[in-house]
């Protein structure tokens, strides 16, 4: 097994550059960082991460903390962290919440998410857990992957769900929709209150109205989906399309209504929020607003890389942008592409 004395030697730099890579020192060149990672490679070098711990008071683990794995989206979300960090030597270990404030307290308070080198939360809606948290430890370096662009207290990779729901709303306009309803998440969600309002302000910017009947405040499942659709169905005038807040409540309502016989997209067109893979495959495939999940994940990676390295530096926010995925449950003869 190659040593570190071997990696320096082919690499043509001292063990002490090695080290420095090891541990993503910021001072190294680029090109420096090429050789010692092609010179790893070659040697199939591994380092000793215990006696590295020992010795720099570092696990080169990350705690990353997700509010629910069996949804797609989350579990898409970490995986892009998981890839992220492996290229930076580090291991990310998984906490899931189920949407639990108490669960999330107290896994910040708990031991172990303390023998972390850094923290990242994701989508986590409880300002007081994450505030006491911080109040104790402080020094602990984090980073928060969510909606909220408002908040600018911590380090934070968000995505602008106002402008993406205002965009797939839009879209229905754009096909000539004038009765659009409005399938969502709880009414108390921040996050869900940013999306209603990116349909609603889509709405009044074409100068349509909302109707109360039109709009469902449910939990985030299929089940409400289809229950949200049924109740459409049974009103006198039924929409001819819905701006549903995520993938799963669109298919749950798309799932009610073919059961139905009712057409998707000729009776009634549907949008959906996240692109999860199986928005490609559902037949009808879904029209969706698509997510920067791998760069959440790098740009996340990043942020905490540098944190870690360099405890000192300003809180950053970086805001990624929605992009409007066209399939057939708004568009009949939308091309299909995905990967199989």
């Amino acid at each position: 097994m190659a040593v570190m004395k071997e990696v320096a030697k082919l690499a043509g730099v001292s063990t002490g550059t090695v080290s420095k890579y090891l541990n993503n020192h910021h001072t190294l060149k680029e090109e420096t960082k090429n050789r010692v990672e092609e010179a790893i490679n070659t040697l199939q070098y591994k380092p000793n991460l215990l006696a590295r711990s020992m010795r720099t008071g570092k696990t080169n683990t990350l705690a990353v903390i997700v509010p629910d794995i069996t949804n797609p989206f989350y579990a898409e979300t970490y995986n892009s962290i998981k890839q992220s960090a492996l290229q930076k030597g580090y291991t990310a270990i998984l906490y899931t919440t189920n949407d639990s404030p108490e669960t999330i307290s107290q896994y910040l308070s708990g031991m172990s998410i303390h023998h972390v080198d850094g923290l990242i939360l994701c989508f986590i809606n409880n300002p007081k857990a994450i505030d006491d948290f911080t109040g104790i430890h402080p020094e602990t370096p984090m980073v928060f992957i969510g909606w909220d662009i408002g908040d600018t207290r911590y380090n934070s990779v968000v995505i602008d769900v106002f402008e993406g729901m205002f965009i797939s709303t839009r879209h229905l306009i754009e096909l000539g929709h004038r009765r659009i309803a409005y399938v969502g998440g709880p009414e108390s969600d921040v996050i869900s209150g940013d999306k209603f309002n990116g349909y609603t302000k889509a709405m009044e910017a074409s100068g349509y109205k909302t109707d109360p009947l039109y709009v469902f405040h449910n939990n985030y499942t299929l089940q409400s989906g289809y229950n949200s659709a049924r109740k459409l169905a049974m009103l006198r005038e039924m929409p001819t399309a819905i701006a549903a807040e995520n993938d799963i409540l669109a298919i749950g309502c798309m799932k009610y209504f073919l059961q139905k016989g009712i057409s998707i997209p000729d009776d009634i067109a549907i949008t959906g929020f996240d692109n999860i893979p199986l928005s490609a495959m559902y037949e009808p495939s879904l029209s969706t607003i698509a997510l920067p999940v791998t760069r959440m994940g790098e740009e996340a990676i990043k942020i905490l890389m540098s944190k870690i390295d360099r405890p000192v530096l300003k809180n950053r926010q970086i805001i990624l942008k929605t992009e409007l995925v066209v399939r057939n449950s708004t568009v009949r003869e939308a091309p299909l592409e995905f990967e199989l």
